[in-house]
């Protein structure tokens, strides 16, 4: 293990992930404590990852924000390159991640706790976003929770670090990982199994796509906290033709739905910009009227059909008639009396009979219409073989 890294003493290993080791370390001259993201040796000596390191470095360590974890520097020693920000560590100088706390106390959150959280999150982002910086690697590994008075606050970590490094090198390496772990120590290669799935369920549709070079990573973004947001409410990541939490979350009194089916959008454009605004607006909006609640995949063929102006109407059943002494008049089963028909369109029809039980009958009369042909004169200078005795 490193004992020092430049003029940082290391005082014991947090933990290992793709980007590298994170160290607890402390300052040797101003005596404070410091978190060191030391990145993989092949990774700091990759010259182009060091050219975007310095281009968008700066943009970085500038972002000020109660829930962004800070990045104060940027240094190589011993041909390591390693981040020094601040200790997100509770008294015992552990960390604490939001997929960790989940796992231990997300039962027990309320509505309001998982907004507040949730808001943290989408100040974090929305602020980034205004100083032209985006995360691009949103996960629960990333979001850390630190404790503040009484509770708890969540601080987003890696601000941009997964983009500058490269998301296929990022996920490359964990594949290396699994792949190591598997013969020694079956468990931890199953713990790594299991955070390379919620990694890439992160990931937006045209992050996946390793074709698509112009990505929008905001919007990116935008996608990562609609799976953010639903994994926090139902526990699990949103796959398939997945249920909406007011399917099953009936205690629950906002539009959670809205909010999920906005981000998740496979159109980018078409994501919410700002997510503090989308969280105000869509939340606060009315619930489903009707009391059947539909997926997000019975949802799109239902708009589409309306945008299409393809409108099913039900079939109404047959009103039930009763016959009346007047004839001329028709009383139907509710209470309302049609008045005598007249035109040539219908016209009642009752079968004369002993019981009072006959119920008379509409029955339509057609009048089809004699459709007059044009006629034309001959045109006297049309040839025809006939007219001029030949034969063919």
């Amino acid at each position: 293990m490193l004992e020092q890294l430049g003029d940082y003493i290391i005082q014991k290993p947090l933990g290992k992930g793709p980007f590298g080791i994170v160290y607890l370390a402390s300052h040797r001259f101003i005596k404070r404590t410091f978190v060191l993201k030391v990145l993989p040796e092949e990774i700091s000596s990759d010259s182009r990852v060091f050219r975007r390191l310095e281009n968008e470095i700066s943009c970085i360590t500038n972002l000020d924000h109660p829930n962004i974890a800070k990045i104060h520097n940027v240094s190589i020693d011993q041909s390591l390159a390693y981040f020094v920000m601040d200790p997100i560590v509770d008294t015992l100088g552990e960390t604490m991640h939001l997929g960790r706390f989940l796992a231990l106390k997300g039962k027990f959150l309320s509505e309001a706790e998982m907004t507040a959280f949730l808001r943290q999150i989408a100040s974090a982002l929305d602020f980034a976003h205004e100083a032209g910086v985006a995360h691009g690697g949103l996960k629960l590994s990333n979001i850390l929770v630190a404790p503040e008075g009484n509770g708890v606050k969540l601080l987003l970590s890696d601000f941009g670090i997964s983009r500058l490094i490269g998301e296929g090198r990022v996920f490359l390496r964990l594949c290396e990982e699994i792949s190591a772990a598997l013969i020694p120590n079956l468990e931890q290669a199953n713990d790594l199994s299991a955070e390379f799935i919620k990694s890439f369920a992160f990931l937006a549709p045209e992050q996946k796509n390793l074709s698509e070079t112009n990505l929008e990573i905001e919007k990116c973004d935008a996608y990562a906290f609609g799976v953010l947001t639903y994994y926090m409410l139902m526990g699990k990541i949103p796959e398939g033709c997945f249920d909406l939490p007011s399917r099953t979350l009936l205690a629950h009194s906002l539009n959670w739905d809205l909010l999920i089916n906005r981000c998740l959008q496979n159109n980018p454009h078409v994501r919410p910009q700002k997510l503090i605004l989308a969280m105000d607006e869509y939340l606060k909006a009315p619930r489903t009227v009707g009391k059947e609640v539909y997926s997000l995949g019975e949802i799109e063929p239902k708009v589409d059909s309306v945008l299409q102006m393809a409108f099913e109407f039900p079939l109404a059943p047959p009103t039930p008639v009763e016959p009346t002494a007047n004839t001329s008049e028709i009383k139907v089963a509710s209470t309302a009396t049609v008045p005598p028909l007249t035109g040539e369109i219908f016209q009642p029809s009752v079968q004369p009979s002993s019981q009072a039980s006959v119920q008379p009958t509409i029955k339509p009369i057609i009048k089809p219409t004699a459709i007059a042909r044009p006629e034309y004169e001959s045109d006297p200078g049309e040839f025809s073989p006939r007219s001029n005795g030949l034969s063919l």
